[in-house]
């Protein structure tokens, strides 16, 4: 019995631990609109465009999360949409605009 607990507790805990990721991803890239828009890297219409798109992948997530259970392939169509949102955010970054 103690040994199903351990297990069920670890893999509780796992899980919690990859939600944990996918929310750090998220504020670490709204950091970085803010931080390019701040620093003039980003137009304002760049930053509202890539704060909207973030806000679309956040309610993805909840509705994905709505029914209690967060699956593991929910988990990577959520991170492919983060890791697109990241290029955007470093071509958007990058794009030789001067100043």
């Amino acid at each position: 019995m103690k040994v199903l607990l351990i297990l069920f507790m670890t893999v509780s805990i796992h899980a919690f631990a990859e939600d944990d990721r996918v929310d750090q991803r998220q504020e670490n890239q709204e950091q970085r609109i803010e931080q390019g828009s701040e620093s003039g890297e980003l137009t304002d219409r760049e930053k509202t465009r890539l704060e909207n798109k973030a806000k679309h992948i956040e309610k993805r997530e909840e509705k994905m999360k709505a029914d209690g259970k967060f699956t593991r392939k929910e988990k990577v169509r959520i991170e492919r949409a983060q890791d697109r949102q990241s290029k955007r955010i470093h071509r958007k970054k990058n794009n030789a605009r001067k100043k």
